[in-house]
């Protein structure tokens, strides 16, 4: 349901932004001052979690979304987007923390429950897109107003949703929490190899369109048809990926897709210079659907290794941080992939290649560095023994 909403905003808001005479560079500072504030708010909010519970944190997380992604019906100048902004990134930055609280204790089945998250925001996403197509039109600003009010009654809707979970048990949590996750040596190895594989990998995905339609040739149409590929490959496939990677070793997982999506970028690269037309469309719609092969990889074992890794009393701050390496690498992503498209797609796409393959190897070699309980996925069948 949220990421619902999502899509019925995220790929039109900065269209919208511009539509009510934000130039493209005011309207580029406000996308990223949301962000910004969904990074500063990740520490707090997890601070929250562990004091609170997950619980209180997630409903004020969507009551600041709504509120946020609502008001900007009523911007007419700039301060006012920056404002909307500001209060639907502080909602968030709360809501995957306290979010991914609740999933971490809700299942026995780490690698289901974190591939299905994705499997779901994969899915959310993608039908809010296709939705809002159909709604937003060009030169008309208040037919985005519309998409505006339908996600923030996605978040209403969530916040009734919320007290049928059960609650998280909470421990002591001690002072100077934080720091204590920032010096966590295993957690910190997988936030800084998760940052870099969302900023090299998933991210990119926020420049391809311009390349794919800029230097590759393809029409609006065939880049839509690149990125159903890769939701419907995320959203079909991510319970037969888990299932076939029960009782495996998780970090080799990571590594497995960390080089899938560096082949991935290679190959756009070659399909770009070597073909054209509907073949070069049909390439880089099969490269869209390898790349959330490798997706469904990722998700499930990356989330189950970070939730194993976290302290039950620190287990909200473990979230905000892991949330945060997001963040991060939505932001880096981006802004390095841009620049070095500008200078050139081979340079872009390699460097992106490079950045991954680099990760795969870091995956398992820095394995030794987690305990041996978080290093394979539990057997399905010893799920079914437990009786959980």
């Amino acid at each position: 349901m949220n990421s619902l909403g999502n899509g019925f905003v995220i790929p039109f808001l900065f269209v919208y932004l511009h539509q009510i005479g934000l130039s493209y560079s005011i309207a580029g500072l406000v996308i990223a001052a949301s962000g910004m504030a969904s990074i500063l708010a990740s520490p707090v909010v997890g601070a929250a979690i562990d004091r609170f519970g997950a619980h209180p944190v997630i409903v004020c997380a969507l009551m600041a979304s709504a509120a946020g992604y609502a008001s900007f019906i009523l911007v007419d100048q700039a301060w006012q987007a920056f404002l909307a902004a500001i209060i639907a990134g502080v909602g968030t930055g709360g809501y995957w923390p306290a979010h991914g609280t609740l999933l971490a204790t809700a299942s026995s089945d780490a690698e289901r429950a974190w591939g299905g998250r994705y499997q779901m925001m994969a899915l959310g996403f993608g039908v809010g897109v296709l939705i809002a197509g159909q709604v937003a039109h060009l030169g008309d600003p208040s037919s985005f107003h519309r998409l505006f009010v339908v996600d923030a009654l996605t978040f209403v809707v969530c916040i009734f949703i919320i007290p049928r979970l059960p609650r998280h048990p909470r421990e002591h949590a001690e002072r100077g929490g934080l720091l204590r996750v920032l010096s966590d040596r295993p957690f910190l190895f997988m936030f800084l190899l998760n940052t870099a594989m969302i900023s090299a990998g998933i991210s990119q995905f926020d420049v391809l369109p311009a390349y794919l339609t800029n230097e590759a040739g393809l029409s609006p149409r065939e880049v839509s048809a690149v990125f159903v590929a890769n939701t419907v490959a995320v959203a079909g496939l991510q319970p037969l990926v888990g299932r076939g990677t029960s009782g495996r070793r998780r970090m080799a997982m990571i590594s497995i897709a960390a080089a899938g999506w560096a082949a991935v970028w290679v190959g756009v690269l070659v399909i770009a210079t070597s073909a054209s037309g509907e073949r070069a469309a049909v390439l880089f719609v099969l490269c869209g659907g390898v790349f959330g092969v490798a997706e469904c990889l990722f998700a499930g074992s990356m989330g189950s290794v970070t939730a194993d890794l976290a302290r039950p009393e620190l287990l909200g701050r473990y979230m905000a941080v892991s949330a945060l390496s997001w963040s991060i690498g939505a932001v880096i992503g981006p802004a390095m992939g841009g620049v070095l498209l500008s200078l050139s797609g081979t340079l872009q796409w390699l460097t992106q290649a490079a950045v991954l393959a680099t990760a795969s190897v870091c995956a398992l070699l820095g394995e030794r560095l987690l305990p041996m309980r978080v290093r394979r996925s539990q057997v399905r069948g010893e799920l079914a023994t437990d009786g959980r």
